[in-house]
Protein backbone atom coordinates (compact mmCIF):
# COMPACT_ATOMS: atom_id res chain seq x y z
CA UNK A 1 0.00 0.00 0.00
CA UNK A 2 2.58 2.45 0.92
CA UNK A 3 6.36 1.68 0.04
CA UNK A 4 7.68 4.52 2.19
CA UNK A 5 6.52 5.15 5.79
CA UNK A 6 8.90 7.42 6.86
CA UNK A 7 6.47 10.74 5.29
CA UNK A 8 3.38 8.85 6.86
CA UNK A 9 1.70 8.99 10.28
CA UNK A 10 -0.59 5.81 10.90
CA UNK A 11 -3.47 6.78 12.75
CA UNK A 12 -5.56 3.68 14.08
CA UNK A 13 -9.11 3.23 16.13
CA UNK A 14 -12.03 3.59 16.38
CA UNK A 15 -15.36 3.25 18.57
CA UNK A 16 -16.96 0.14 20.13
CA UNK A 17 -19.87 -0.95 18.65
CA UNK A 18 -20.90 -3.69 15.49
CA UNK A 19 -17.68 -3.52 13.75
CA UNK A 20 -14.97 -3.22 16.81
CA UNK A 21 -15.90 -6.33 18.04
CA UNK A 22 -14.80 -8.22 15.58
CA UNK A 23 -11.30 -6.77 15.48
CA UNK A 24 -8.58 -9.10 17.91
CA UNK A 25 -7.25 -6.33 19.92
CA UNK A 26 -4.06 -8.69 21.13
CA UNK A 27 -3.36 -9.36 17.79
CA UNK A 28 -3.05 -5.96 16.53
CA UNK A 29 -1.09 -5.19 19.55
CA UNK A 30 1.29 -7.71 19.08
CA UNK A 31 1.91 -6.73 15.29
CA UNK A 32 2.22 -3.16 15.99
CA UNK A 33 4.50 -4.04 18.25
CA UNK A 34 6.34 -6.27 16.28
CA UNK A 35 6.40 -3.69 13.63
CA UNK A 36 7.77 -0.90 16.00
CA UNK A 37 10.45 -3.49 17.01
CA UNK A 38 11.70 -4.17 13.89
CA UNK A 39 12.11 -0.68 12.66
CA UNK A 40 14.08 0.24 15.42
CA UNK A 41 16.56 -2.32 14.55
CA UNK A 42 16.41 -1.26 10.91
CA UNK A 43 16.99 2.29 12.58
CA UNK A 44 19.73 1.50 14.35
CA UNK A 45 21.64 -0.38 11.46
CA UNK A 46 21.20 2.96 9.61
CA UNK A 47 22.88 5.34 12.24
CA UNK A 48 25.62 2.72 12.47
CA UNK A 49 25.80 2.92 8.64
CA UNK A 50 25.72 7.09 9.04
CA UNK A 51 27.95 7.24 12.12
CA UNK A 52 30.85 4.59 9.97
CA UNK A 53 30.70 6.45 7.16
CA UNK A 54 31.38 9.22 9.33
CA UNK A 55 34.08 8.03 11.03
CA UNK A 56 35.67 7.16 7.40
CA UNK A 57 35.18 10.49 6.20
CA UNK A 58 37.03 12.12 9.12
CA UNK A 59 40.15 9.53 9.03
CA UNK A 60 40.47 10.39 5.56
CA UNK A 61 39.84 14.75 5.87
CA UNK A 62 41.70 14.84 9.16
CA UNK A 63 42.97 18.12 8.08
CA UNK A 64 39.42 19.29 7.71
CA UNK A 65 38.37 21.07 10.30
CA UNK A 66 34.66 20.65 10.60
CA UNK A 67 32.20 18.11 8.44
CA UNK A 68 29.52 19.01 6.49
CA UNK A 69 26.20 20.67 7.89
CA UNK A 70 24.09 18.55 5.70
CA UNK A 71 26.20 14.71 7.54
CA UNK A 72 26.02 16.17 10.36
CA UNK A 73 22.19 16.99 10.61
CA UNK A 74 21.40 13.79 8.70
CA UNK A 75 23.26 11.79 12.14
CA UNK A 76 21.45 13.89 14.33
CA UNK A 77 17.71 13.35 12.88
CA UNK A 78 18.49 9.44 13.08
CA UNK A 79 19.83 9.55 16.51
CA UNK A 80 16.39 11.18 17.65
CA UNK A 81 14.29 9.01 15.89
CA UNK A 82 13.09 5.48 17.27
CA UNK A 83 11.43 4.60 14.33
CA UNK A 84 10.70 4.88 10.79
CA UNK A 85 6.93 6.19 10.88
CA UNK A 86 5.09 8.08 13.34
CA UNK A 87 2.07 6.06 15.19
CA UNK A 88 -1.17 7.60 16.80
CA UNK A 89 -3.45 5.51 18.24
CA UNK A 90 -6.88 6.86 19.00
CA UNK A 91 -10.30 6.16 20.46
CA UNK A 92 -12.15 3.96 22.29
CA UNK A 93 -9.88 1.04 20.19
CA UNK A 94 -7.37 2.80 19.69
CA UNK A 95 -6.77 3.31 23.51
CA UNK A 96 -7.23 -0.58 24.37
CA UNK A 97 -4.61 -1.46 22.00
CA UNK A 98 -2.19 0.58 23.83
CA UNK A 99 -2.94 -0.88 26.85
CA UNK A 100 -2.09 -4.51 25.45
CA UNK A 101 1.37 -2.73 23.92
CA UNK A 102 4.69 -3.46 25.13
CA UNK A 103 5.75 0.23 23.02
CA UNK A 104 5.03 3.54 24.33
CA UNK A 105 2.97 5.19 21.44
CA UNK A 106 1.34 8.21 21.36
CA UNK A 107 -2.80 8.03 22.05
CA UNK A 108 -5.01 10.95 21.34
CA UNK A 109 -8.93 10.38 21.94
CA UNK A 110 -9.91 12.68 19.71
CA UNK A 111 -9.66 11.17 16.08
CA UNK A 112 -10.19 14.79 14.83
CA UNK A 113 -7.04 15.87 16.89
CA UNK A 114 -5.08 13.49 15.83
CA UNK A 115 -5.51 14.45 12.20
CA UNK A 116 -5.10 18.23 12.76
CA UNK A 117 -1.92 17.27 14.71
CA UNK A 118 -0.65 15.20 11.99
CA UNK A 119 -1.56 18.02 9.32
CA UNK A 120 0.42 20.71 11.24
CA UNK A 121 3.67 18.40 11.05
CA UNK A 122 3.17 18.48 6.92
CA UNK A 123 3.03 14.67 7.37
CA UNK A 124 0.43 12.42 5.06
CA UNK A 125 -1.80 10.32 7.12
CA UNK A 126 -2.75 6.73 6.71
CA UNK A 127 -6.02 7.11 8.39
CA UNK A 128 -7.54 3.21 9.99
CA UNK A 129 -10.76 3.70 11.74
CA UNK A 130 -13.65 1.52 12.43
CA UNK A 131 -16.93 3.62 13.33
CA UNK A 132 -19.57 1.99 15.05
CA UNK A 133 -22.11 0.72 12.47
CA UNK A 134 -24.66 3.28 13.10
CA UNK A 135 -22.32 6.51 13.28
CA UNK A 136 -22.32 7.20 9.07
CA UNK A 137 -20.84 10.72 10.07
CA UNK A 138 -17.71 9.42 10.96
CA UNK A 139 -17.27 7.30 7.77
Amino acid sequence: MISDLSDYTIILGGKYGVTCEEIDENSVATLLDNFLDKSKIMNKNEISKIEMNKDKRDESKITQSKMNKDEMNEAEICKDTDSWFDLILTDDLGIEIEKKMSNNVEVIKNPIEAQKKVISNNKNILFIYRSNYSQINKR
